[in-house]
């Protein structure tokens, strides 16, 4: 199977494009009938507004085709998930990323950008280029288990409670789901009134797996394995 060499271009949005209908419009990578034909690019690149970008892996490499979520900051990229495949050479998520890193460096000015990395949840479709970040410059990998999400962002009575990660001049609120597996968490960015939650409900494959507005969030949130009065409270208040 051969890939194109993925061209990544940075590019000024119209002002009034919503994020979640830029999402929505989107013509994703499906595959081939005939995988050993597929020359599509091994990870497609969603610009959805200057500091946004959603990835999803070829379906080609693997089934699953998990999206990634890259939010910008001013001194600091938040990356959700790594993809399903480790292999550099098959799938270059990192070097991906670093790229799209760079451009965004390059046209904010921005010399020292931090990269951390977390992820949704273990299951292996979502951690398995992980190793490609490992020991690169400027990254911190959250490595992708309970106690070392619970140390890193300092939760002090999991399942409860919520931290708040500053990318710079943006903010992003972290909160344990346990229920599709025990250190599942939801992370809602105030600027495009997204709440990443991972795969994590009958309705995934609708809102392109975790990726939902908040004004879509509520119904959704009742169906969740582990949904607590809280957690749903903390929701509704943001509408």
């Amino acid at each position: 199977m051969k890939y194109m060499l993925l061209l990544i271009a940075i590019v000024n949005l119209p002002a009034h494009a919503a994020p979640t209908d830029i999402v929505s419009q989107k013509s994703w990578i499906h595959g081939s009938e005939n995988c050993r034909s597929n020359e599509d690019p091994a990870i497609d690149v969603l610009q959805v507004d200057s500091d946004t970008f959603v990835l999803r892996q070829n379906k080609c490499i693997n089934y699953e085709a998990p999206f990634i979520y890259l939010m910008f900051g001013e001194h600091t990229l938040f990356v959700q998930d790594t993809g399903a495949t480790e292999s550099s050479d098959e799938f270059p998520i990192y070097a991906t990323i670093k790229k799209i890193a760079e451009q965004w460096q390059g046209n904010n000015g921005v010399d020292n950008l931090h990269i951390l990395v977390t992820h949704s949840h273990s299951h292996l479709d979502h951690r398995a280029g992980d190793d490609q970040f490992r020991n690169q410059p400027n990254v911190s990998l959250i490595e992708a288990n309970q106690d070392a999400v619970i140390d890193y962002f300092g939760f002090t009575q999991w399942p409860n409670g919520q931290a708040v990660i500053d990318l710079g001049n943006r903010q992003l609120t972290v909160m344990p789901i346990p229920g599709h597996q025990a250190e599942s968490l939801a992370v809602y960015d105030s600027r495009t009134q997204w709440l990443l939650r991972g795969t994590h409900s009958i309705q995934e494959d609708s809102m392109y797996e975790s990726g939902m507005n908040i004004n879509q969030v509520f119904k959704s949130w009742l169906i969740l394995p582990t949904s607590t009065p809280s957690r749903l409270l903390w929701v509704l208040t943001l509408r």
